[in-house]
């Protein structure tokens, strides 16, 4: 994949989230490829501004007499511009430059707003993206619900997914109306952090990319993040999700179908670290070169 020959094909990503943090699960892996020459567009289908304006909500817990006027009537266009700077602030930090917010209805439903598989469909033919990134349309991982029972059609990450899927086979059919040529995306990703560690098909190690991802997650104070915070949760999920991998910092993917390759496919970087000693191993894990 993205290999002519000997010679690296440049590719195209497209990474379709739901809210502008959502962005943030994959953004390591956004940077190594701008970093390779890749083109990468991120959308978002919300701006976040009603499913993530947490001062508003925590205002609203407190009895009606106790609540802030300046906050419960702060105006909503107002919040959606702050989530949109905070969210080019994140994207610019792994070298995106294109970014797209469509203000979809919060919380979006697919069978409330079917049109959104149409407009994502019309984003891809325009993008005509190799790789496309999304969260998963599946109830299961962190998705399933209490005793097994699937929760996840009523969640705005995989309804965001269903109409991803709708935006795929409308760019992929041809049109008699726009006389667009058909695309078809040739890999489709989940990101791996809506997934159990079982059910990951592989990592990308994004530990060069490790302050930037600290500085997204700081970046959306609107959300009540810090700092701190976003240092706390990068060790435990980025940093998690490395230590399975035998990394110290990594992001992973589930892949929404198999794939056929040439000859049996396997890495440089998995032959590496095959042939290197256990302690050069700890040593790389410590986050020092070897």
């Amino acid at each position: 994949m993205g290999y002519m020959g000997n010679k690296r094909e440049k590719l195209k990503i497209l990474v379709i989230v739901a809210h502008p943090h959502d962005f943030t699960h994959c953004s390591g892996t956004c940077g190594v490829h701008t970093r390779l020459g890749d083109e990468v567009t991120v959308v978002t289908l919300m701006s976040g501004a009603q499913m993530h304006n947490e001062k508003y909500h925590d205002e609203l817990m407190k009895p009606e007499k106790d609540r802030d006027p300046a906050i419960i009537n702060f105006p909503v266009k107002e919040y959606e511009k702050k989530k949109e700077q905070e969210f080019k602030d994140a994207v610019a930090l792994f070298g995106v430059t294109d970014i797209r917010i469509l203000h979809a209805p919060e919380p979006y439903r697919l069978y409330k707003s079917p049109e959104y598989g149409e407009v994502l469909g019309k984003i891809i033919l325009d993008v005509r993206p190799d790789i496309l990134i999304t969260q998963s349309p599946y109830y299961d991982g962190n998705l399933r619900g209490r005793n097994g029972m699937a929760n996840g059609m009523m969640d705005d990450h995989s309804q965001t997914s269903f109409a991803v899927h709708e935006g795929l086979r409308y760019a992929a059919i041809s049109n008699y109306e726009t006389k667009a040529a058909p695309h078809n995306v040739v890999l489709v990703l989940y990101m791996g952090i809506y997934f159990n560690r079982d059910q990951v098909d592989f990592y990308i190690d994004v530990t060069d990319w490790l302050e930037q991802r600290v500085k997204s997650e700081a970046a959306f104070t609107t959300q009540g993040h810090t700092y701190e915070f976003a240092k706390r949760r990068i060790e435990t999920t980025v940093g998690g999700q490395g230590y399975w991998s035998n990394t110290p910092y990594s992001e992973g993917f589930v892949r929404s179908n198999y794939e056929v390759f040439d000859s049996i496919p396997i890495s440089e970087t998995s032959i590496k670290r095959a042939r290197e000693g256990s302690s050069k191993m700890i040593q790389r894990i410590e986050g020092k070169k070897t």
